[in-house]
């Protein structure tokens, strides 16, 4: 039975690893992303500037939507605090005397707090990236609208 405990431990940890990791992995790609929208209002902007007479009035309005979309996107870049688990130190000095099931129940239960700490911290990323992106859609629909009906 003992045997059985730890194994279940051990599948247990290996599988706060995994999530832990995906976390990561996630959070790199919406920066990858954040960057890309990023990149794109900036050559927005410089579009929309070489050309405002194209635009009539609205260009400013353009102008605005682009640099309210960058800020979104570095939102999503802003650096978040994750949490990658226990200090080994510590944890070592507090597990040292307990058995392997013990200590790996005390990892799985140390990783649960930092990924839900993560999951927040995604969800920020996430959303910040994702207004961004539907501002920046948004702002070339009305680009691509306005010079449509300019005579």
């Amino acid at each position: 039975m003992s045997n059985d405990v730890a194994a279940i431990t051990e599948v247990t940890r290996d599988l706060a690893y995994r999530q832990l990791d995906a976390q990561f992995q996630a959070s790199g790609g919406y920066d990858s992303r954040a960057i890309g929208v990023i990149a794109f209002d900036v050559a927005g902007v410089a579009a929309v500037l070489a050309a405002r007479d194209a635009f009539g009035g609205l260009w400013l309005v353009l102008i605005a939507g682009l640099l309210i979309a960058s800020v979104a996107g570095l939102a999503a870049l802003w650096s978040r605090q994750f949490d990658v688990g226990p200090d080994p130190g510590n944890f070592y000095e507090n597990t040292k005397t307990h058995t392997l099931a013990e200590a790996n129940i005390a990892l799985v239960s140390e990783l649960t707090g930092s990924l839900q700490a993560n999951d927040r911290a995604l969800r920020w990323k996430a959303t910040a990236f994702l207004g961004a992106l539907a501002l920046t859609v948004v702002t070339a629909a009305v680009a691509a609208v306005s010079l449509y009906l300019k005579p």
